[in-house]
């Protein structure tokens, strides 16, 4: 997702200043208003375009998107401990984009795991 993010604002950068000239003040300001809306609309274009959905049981966490579905057992999942929707799934960090009651529906049902496996 930064890759794309950063592609995009590289080509409306190039498009802004051969439309308006690279050293004008109206190319200063496109350019602020353009990584603002870059930053706002790419989280946006990715729900729409992925589709994702999580859903989450007692063994495992399913995510389903326009690639497919993925099946990942809760065993396989833990905290990253950096930010509290980055996880460590598998040995990579990921982030999930869910709401936070998911969150902590996800945490307490990780716990309840860890305690059962003591």
């Amino acid at each position: 997702m930064k890759r794309s993010e950063t592609a995009a604002f590289l080509v409306g950068l190039v498009v802004l200043g051969e439309i308006v000239g690279y050293g004008s003040t109206a190319f200063k300001v496109g350019a602020l208003g353009l990584a603002v809306a870059v930053l706002l609309a790419s989280p946006l274009f990715w729900k729409w375009w992925w589709q994702p959905r999580y859903v989450l049981t007692p063994d495992e966490l399913v995510v389903e998107t326009r690639r497919g579905r993925r099946v990942i057992p809760l065993e396989a999942i833990a905290p990253a401990y950096d930010l509290p929707f980055l996880y460590r799934i598998d040995g990579r960090e990921t982030p999930l984009p869910v709401s936070d009651a998911f969150l902590d529906a996800l945490e307490e049902q990780l716990a309840r795991r860890s305690n059962r496996r003591r």
